[in-house]
């Protein structure tokens, strides 16, 4: 059982990826028109030497592998790995029109091609190979190793958009270091997350596998990258599915948010943390006065039916407990 779990690193050794002893971390940098662009940044400090030392898997890599075609919501297609994957189930559910819906429609109407796409956690792709097939850019950070390498492989599949896309091992989070990561039953599995002793998911289940993954701040990354400050006629679009840990990490967004308005929307989802009863009431007044930087905080359900729901008012007592906000101006 384990073995198999090994064989996406394996495949994404034969995939050409040159791979960097770097601590216990590693990095991805997938567009080999910033190779030189990257090179060029001064850095220093551990965390830089960490982006220096960067994983680089060439945009003009061509992958052989036997693949399936998948069709989006909207008329979108993208061909997804096959052989090694253990995630094909998910892959059916959205070729059936099966999965989030309403997640594909805020996609296709914020996501246009002035903007730039940012998705974390990224996990196999599904929403960031529907989202750079529009977008100027797209950034995709996943911290979880196996689903890091089926995801890098299956933005290689598709050479038709993967110069737009840049991937990253890691994770984002409201202080940059190394953090444990735990997966819901597998590493791979779609609830892979940030693990704490206190309000997590994953607080309960002892028994599942850990690992270690470096985090950066948003900030750290949107510089790193040269996202800001936006070109004149740039958006900028996130994506945050992070399996409870948006519950530290959007407080810390605050400034970021802030200065990137009006040109920023958001989709966030929610994991029933930061609604437990439990969770410290600064905290969840500060995550909720986050959501108060945008004129419209509406659930995705919702959005995808035309509504628009004022983000003033969202209170403690109002707040999702699991769904999907929509953030914009």
């Amino acid at each position: 059982m384990y073995c198999a779990r090994f064989l996406p690193v394996f495949f994404a050794l034969l995939l050409q990826v040159r791979i960097v002893s770097v601590s216990a971390y590693r990095y991805a940098d997938i567009s080999a028109r910033y190779t030189d662009k990257t090179s060029r940044i001064s850095l220093s400090g551990e965390r830089n030497q960490l982006m220096r030392d960067a994983v680089l898997v060439s945009a003009r890599d061509h992958l052989h592998v036997p693949f399936a075609e998948v069709k989006f919501p909207y008329n979108r297609t993208a061909r997804v790995l096959t052989m090694f994957s253990w995630n094909g189930y998910w892959w059916q559910q959205v070729d059936s029109s099966s999965w989030e819906l309403e997640t594909y429609y805020v996609l296709d109407e914020l996501v246009k091609h002035n903007t730039v796409y940012v998705d974390f956690g990224t996990w196999i792709g599904p929403t960031l190979l529907f989202g750079a097939q529009r977008a100027r850019r797209a950034f995709g950070f996943e911290p979880d190793p196996f689903a890091f390498a089926e995801v890098a492989a299956n933005v290689l599949l598709n050479h038709e958009f993967k110069h737009k896309i840049f991937l990253a091992n890691a994770c984002v989070s409201d202080v940059a270091g190394a953090r444990q990561m735990k997966g819901l039953g597998v590493s791979g599995s779609s609830l892979s997350g940030i693990y704490t002793s206190k309000h997590s998911l994953f607080q309960v289940i002892d028994a599942a596998p850990m690992w270690s993954a470096y985090c950066f701040t948003l900030h750290e990354l949107l510089q790193y990258y040269s996202v800001v400050p936006l070109a004149p006629h740039e958006e900028l679009f996130i994506k945050i599915d992070t399996e409870g840990a948006e519950a530290p990490l959007i407080p810390s967004l605050y400034a970021v948010f802030k200065d990137l308005a009006p040109r920023i929307s958001v989709y966030l989802s929610m994991h029933d943390v930061v609604t437990q009863e439990t969770y410290p009431t600064e905290g969840r007044e500060k995550f909720i006065m986050t959501l108060h930087l945008f004129t419209y905080a509406t659930e995705a359900s919702h959005f995808a039916l035309g509504a628009k729901n004022f983000s003033k008012d969202i209170s403690a007592d109002k707040l999702c407990r699991w769904c999907s906000y929509v953030l914009h101006f």
